[in-house]
């Protein structure tokens, strides 16, 4: 077990006056906004300044926090929502700091990517894989290399057992981490690298399944046909043996009542014989429409032949790029997640099958993808030239837990139209970081934690909001 003492809050005597003037502030901010309805009782004196700020991490826009306390008779029309956010987020980035002091020990793995939203609005991620702890999260305002090493330079020293950094496939992370952290291995995420080969490799697969397809879709129009022509067939042998009986018993009538061939008035004179004749009529004419549409079917039949054929003579070279492609992917997939035993031999075999390949013209793009991933992103395959036995299994070698982080974010990120200038747009990065890790969230192995509490911190049940009120909040970090 790795312990750390107690260190108080209030060891910065800036970081003591920064949090009294703020609760004095939300004091008489509270007090300019007295509760008319008498449905809401608390004792707590700071509950609307709480209960704003709780809304706003919902999230919940100022103009839709006016329009809830409407409903309780309280105007807050005037109500300061820049200023609370802008000394709200200053405390929320101490109680960070002072957080991130306590981890910074003992994170191993870090996943590092921007995050954005529309063209311009970008923001910089950088979070624990283990636990999902946001250790830093800003907006920057582009993604060159400087501005990137210049947001990341306050953690330059603070993972002292860092090991490994997980991040896409952009240029400028190699750089940047051999800066801030030489020495640290860099793996490129899996998941992007197969995502940018898989656009090649999904087209084949595409061309090939289209055809593949219709052919079916053929052969199974074929076979239906073939049961409808068996059908018809079937039925209309059985209307021509019900026209022979009737035949045999009109003629077995003309000789019982003696009528001689070419005999008129018969169907006048007797009732009976214009029955069958009738009979033998309809069966007739049934009989030339049924031939007529197996005439039909036969033609339909010979048009989904030659189809099929034409098909199959075009799935063959598809099935065989399609089979080729797919070899060279499965290959590629093992390399990449370290699945072969000796990465050197395995390089080298795959290098010289890319080169052969490259030759056909059929899957020169998708063998071109590889080759690139090969050259120009070695990251990509950090972890899978260690021999020694891995200490993440390669199903983690992705930076899902910023995509995952993402997610939760996209549905808060509206918030930054309401507060434009940049020290607003930080103070609600440090809320939201708060509001993030000590927010329990149930996880894959079924508990119901916040990120921070993962490293073994108590909070004793208390919100973010309620952190930053906390005259001393004292924090023991306890983790393995």
């Amino acid at each position: 077990m790795y312990s750390m003492s107690n260190v108080p809050f209030n060891s910065k005597i800036g970081k003591i006056n920064s949090k009294t003037a703020f609760v004095e502030y939300c004091t008489h901010l509270e007090s300019q906004y007295p509760m008319i309805d008498s449905d809401i009782t608390t004792s707590d004196p700071l509950w609307l300044i709480k209960d704003i700020l709780y809304h706003l991490m919902l999230p919940l826009t100022p103009n839709g926090i006016r329009e809830y306390y409407r409903y309780y008779a309280l105007d807050l029309t005037t109500f300061p929502f820049q200023a609370l956010i802008e000394r709200a987020g200053l405390i929320a980035e101490n109680i960070n700091e002072l957080l991130l002091s306590k981890v910074g020990e003992v994170i191993v793995y870090t996943e590092d990517d921007e995050t954005f939203k529309g063209r311009y609005t970008i923001f910089l991620v950088v979070i624990d894989k283990t636990t999902g702890f946001l250790l830093f999260f800003k907006q920057i305002p582009n993604r060159k290399q400087e501005t990137i090493t210049s947001a990341l330079e306050p953690l330059r020293n603070l993972f002292p057992n860092l090991k490994i950094v997980f991040t896409d496939l952009a240029v400028y992370y190699p750089k940047v981490l051999a800066d801030l952290f030489p020495g640290v291995d860099h793996q490129l995420c899996l998941i992007h690298g197969l995502r940018a080969l898989f656009g090649e490799y999904n087209k084949i697969r595409h061309r090939y399944n289209k055809v593949l397809g219709n052919r079916m879709i053929k052969s199974r129009q074929l076979h239906d046909l073939k049961l409808t022509i068996r059908y018809r067939q079937k039925k209309q042998a059985n209307k021509k043996r019900a026209l022979q009986k009737s035949i045999d018993k009109r003629d077995a009538l003309y000789q019982a009542l003696g009528i001689g061939p070419n005999q008129k008035g018969i169907n006048q004179q007797y009732p009976q014989v214009k029955k069958i004749t009738g009979r033998i009529n309809v069966y007739r004419t049934e009989i030339r429409s049924m031939g007529k549409t197996l005439a039909h079917n036969y033609t339909k039949r010979r048009e989904f032949e030659q189809e099929l054929m034409k098909l199959g003579d075009e799935e063959k070279p598809l099935w065989a790029k399609y089979m080729e492609s797919r070899r060279l992917w499965k290959r590629f997939k093992s390399l990449l997640r370290g699945e072969l035993p000796d990465f050197p031999s395995a390089w080298e075999k795959i290098t010289q099958i890319l080169q052969k390949a490259y030759k056909k013209k059929e899957i020169r793009a998708f063998v071109a993808k590889i080759q690139h991933l090969m050259k120009d992103y070695p990251d990509l395959f950090t972890l899978a030239k260690q021999n020694k036995e891995k200490i993440l299994a390669p199903n983690f070698w992705n930076t899902n837990r910023v995509e995952s982080f993402n997610s939760i974010f996209r549905s808060f990120s509206d918030l930054r139209r309401h507060f434009p200038c940049p020290a607003q747009s930080d103070a609600i990065c440090a809320l939201f970081q708060l509001y993030y890790n000590t927010t329990p969230r149930r996880s894959k192995q079924g508990d119901c934690l916040s990120p921070i509490e993962r490293f073994g911190v108590n909070l004793h049940g208390k919100s973010w909001v309620q952190l930053l009120f906390e005259p001393v909040p004292r924090i023991l970090i306890t983790t393995v």
